[in-house]
């Protein structure tokens, strides 16, 4: 484990005493879906590089686990750069 995602650990740890019940459930509900098993797959593109598809593919499972809304890409432009001709 690197320094700064040993940080980010300590930090998330430091966080946790202040949340309320409700929050914690949330939290334990994310974790559930990135302890999930996944595979992400692009066949026939260069268009994301493998983090950025681990990242996105992340981003649309927490959506799915949490929203019953359509998919939509506005909703992912602070997952990934959504570039317009």
């Amino acid at each position: 484990m690197n320094n700064d995602k040993r940080q980010l650990i300590e930090s998330l740890v430091r966080s946790i005493p202040a949340l309320t019940a409700g929050q914690l459930h949330w939290i334990q509900r994310v974790i559930s879906v990135f302890s999930a098993d996944h595979r992400f797959i692009l066949n026939g593109s260069n268009l994301f590089d493998e983090t950025t598809l681990q990242n996105f593919g992340d981003a649309l499972r927490v959506h799915h686990s949490f929203s019953s809304e359509p998919f939509s890409k506005d909703k992912f432009g602070n997952y990934i750069p959504v570039y317009q001709n």
